[in-house]
């Protein structure tokens, strides 16, 4: 590579320069193309999609995943090892396909 390891001149032919084009977003009132109002119809999605689920109580499955999450939160902390770069490295490196003999 070139002085400072700049890797867009090797990928340049790779990676395109484009952004699809956005008209606006789809809803049953028609496309909404008020950025403010985008903004406030994906917020409430994404709240809505990442709060915190609500379990059916009647349902016995949902019951006992409750039971094994709050006794499994009862559980002390345990500690990780601390992982060397080499030890990184290593491991990345068993996912590089091996070469065939034929």
């Amino acid at each position: 590579m070139k002085a400072g390891n700049n890797i867009w001149k090797v990928v340049n032919n790779t990676f395109k320069k484009s952004s699809p084009s956005f008209r606006g977003l789809r809803s049953t009132t028609g496309i909404e193309k008020d950025s403010d109002n985008i903004v406030n119809v994906l917020a409430d999605f994404y709240e809505n999609h990442f709060s915190l689920p609500t379990p059916d109580l009647n349902n016995t499955h949902h019951s006992k995943s409750l039971e094994e999450y709050t006794a499994l939160s009862y559980t002390p902390n345990i500690p990780l090892d601390k992982i060397s770069l080499d030890d990184v490295i290593k491991q990345w490196k068993k996912f590089k396909p091996k070469k065939s003999l034929n």
